[in-house]
């Protein structure tokens, strides 16, 4: 586990972090969410956050997905 995605609960995380866990650009991150599939985040001053647990969730939603 990365070390931003390894937070405790309760935790929320910025966009730089997700993608930089995942491997993917921020822009990355942002394609997702529009095309449906990750978790939308929610609006903290000027910036999105995601709440750890959702994005576990995700995580562990593709790892199902590899067959």
């Amino acid at each position: 586990m990365s070390k931003s995605i390894g937070k405790t609960l309760g935790a929320f995380l910025n966009a730089t972090q997700i993608a930089q866990d995942l491997g993917v650009s921020r822009s990355g991150i942002f394609n997702l969410i529009r095309s449906g599939k990750f978790p939308k985040g929610i609006r903290v001053g000027n910036s999105m956050r995601w709440e750890y647990e959702d994005v576990r969730a995700w995580i562990d939603s593709q790892k199902g997905m590899k067959a």
